[in-house]
């Protein structure tokens, strides 16, 4: 019952929004004024239901939301400054579909998508379309062990079942992380981001031409950060760098993307709560569960 009202309130949005176009393709021709005060009335009612949106995950070519028969999401880079994400994790909680359990860390975390009873499983991380790593189904490995979000990045898009096994293999989910390009104007940006755990972040990005038709977009971040728990070093430090290179021709554009990620993150072992040998006796007294941790730079 909820579908169908649901689709009853999609298709009066939508023929009201093909009347407004309707009546400004009428006003054309009688003036000028009212065509365009019709028609941008229309256009922001499709912007507010994100109808006129590019979309380029699961899709052999850029086509709007309303167009597309699949279930996909998009965070903008609005949204991403909002949700100001330290982890792959914090941002795939967000996306309706997605579960994240993310108590291992920053990276190697589990994901669960609706209607697949696997974990981390079955799902494919890319940046720009490509696959970050051909295999996603490794020991405790996810592609979030080598996709970082930050200021240099654009939209992050996500394909939820449809095409998704045709453009990823064995996906039933696709997450592509979409980066700046450079445009006619000359852009840059930098944030900080400072924690009571430790935690120091910075990040920047600068995008412009370069020449005839030719542009360019660079940045990046570095983070330290102590972390949730006393481990005796720091548990997540490093941080990665994208370039991407753009050249428009008469018909094609041609692109090259450069990344260097170097970066070193913890995964939080789980701690015993009672003695193996007699699970009546707390084991509190020798680790604290709460501020505790097995890792120690002794295991290094």
């Amino acid at each position: 019952m909820r579908y169908i009202q649901a689709s009853k309130r999609a298709l009066a949005l939508a023929l009201i929004a093909g009347t407004a176009t309707g009546f400004s393709g009428s006003a054309m021709a009688q003036t000028a004024a009212p065509q365009t005060t019709a028609a941008k009335d229309g256009d922001e009612q499709q912007d507010d239901l994100g109808f006129n949106e590019i979309v380029v995950t699961g899709s052999p070519a850029g086509q709007s939301k309303f167009e597309t028969a699949y279930a996909i999401a998009t965070i903008s880079d609005v949204a991403l400054t909002k949700l100001a994400p330290l982890s792959t994790a914090d941002l795939l909680g967000t996306l309706p579909g997605v579960f994240a359990e993310s108590s291992g860390g920053e990276a190697s975390n589990v994901y669960r998508v609706r209607g697949i009873p696997n974990e981390g499983s079955f799902q494919a991380f890319q940046e720009d379309g490509m696959p970050i790593y051909p295999e996603s189904a490794g020991f405790f490995f996810t592609g979030d062990g080598l996709q970082r979000t930050d200021i240099m990045t654009d939209q992050y898009e996500a394909a939820l079942g449809g095409p998704a096994p045709i453009f990823a293999t064995n996906a039933a989910s696709i997450y592509n992380l979409i980066t700046r390009e450079g445009g006619d104007q000359f852009k840059g940006s930098v944030r900080a981001t400072v924690g009571d755990t430790g935690l120091y972040r910075g990040e920047g990005y600068v995008s412009g031409p370069i020449g005839s038709r030719t542009y360019f977009a660079v940045g990046g971040f570095y983070r330290h950060h102590d972390g949730y728990r006393d481990n005796g070093f720091p548990s997540d430090k490093g941080g990665q760098i994208r370039l991407n290179l753009r050249h428009e021709f008469e018909t094609v554009t041609v692109k090259a993307h450069f990344k260097y990620f170097n970066d070193q993150n913890i995964f939080y072992l789980p701690i015993p709560l009672a003695d193996p040998r007699d699970p009546t006796r707390s084991l509190n007294q020798y680790v604290d569960y709460f501020e505790g941790t097995l890792n120690t730079p002794c295991l290094g």
